[in-house]
């Protein structure tokens, strides 16, 4: 990470919003750790930083490092608290960790996201297989 940092600086590559871009290119390339070295330096730059947080959310789901998805996808909920796609990420990264959790918290997520889009077809999905992994946990097994 520190030799990309630097290479980023020798080549003047401060702009957060350049980073992340960057860091798209090289997930499409198949360079995922490099993509996130990108990402962590965008938010060098700017700790607030949405669409880096963002992305290094999905990238980490993606390769199931699921609580530092959790992790990132709460930092943007932090800036933007209705942000869909972080909310349902949040949720699913949550679910994993349903035995640490309350069942009731990660329903709280999802409910959240299917109040603000109710067509939203991939929280339908998700929520509806939330539902039948965990009936019997929801207070007293009743259906939602």
């Amino acid at each position: 990470a520190e030799a990309v940092f630097k290479v980023g600086l020798a080549h003047g590559l401060r702009d957060p919003d350049l980073l992340c871009a960057f860091a798209a290119l090289l997930v499409k390339s198949g360079k995922a750790s490099k993509a996130k070295d990108f990402l962590k330096m965008a938010l060098v730059y700017d700790t607030e930083h949405r669409d880096s947080y963002l992305a290094l959310a999905i990238l980490n789901y993606s390769q199931g490092a699921l609580d530092a998805a959790a992790y990132n996808f709460g930092r943007v909920l932090d800036f933007e608290p209705s942000n869909l796609e972080a909310l349902l990420g949040r949720a699913l990264s949550l679910e994993a960790r349903v035995p640490h959790l309350s069942v009731e918290s990660v329903q709280e997520i999802y409910l959240k996201v299917l109040q603000a889009d109710p067509d939203n077809s991939q929280a339908l999905e998700a929520y509806a297989s939330f539902l039948i992994r965990w009936k019997d946990d929801l207070e007293g097994g009743r259906k939602l």
